[in-house]
């Protein structure tokens, strides 16, 4: 993980224009940086994305690593 990748990643989670593409750019934001800027890239996510496969994928990564 360096942060040329992290920074390609939380933009396609931003700005692809498909939903499986956010989705999965979440998922690894998730997996490999779960740091606060992550956490909250994921909140962010999980109540603005158009899609609901992407906010459900922004929940559950929200629900494994920060459960509280």
């Amino acid at each position: 993980p360096d942060q040329t990748t992290r920074d390609l990643l939380a933009q396609r989670a931003l700005q692809d224009d498909h939903e499986y593409a956010r989705r999965a750019a979440l998922q690894a934001l998730a997996e490999k940086w779960p740091d606060q800027t992550t956490r909250d890239l994921l909140a962010q996510r999980a109540l603005k994305d158009d899609n609901e496969d992407a906010r459900g994928a922004a929940l559950q990564a929200l629900a494994e690593k920060w459960p509280d």
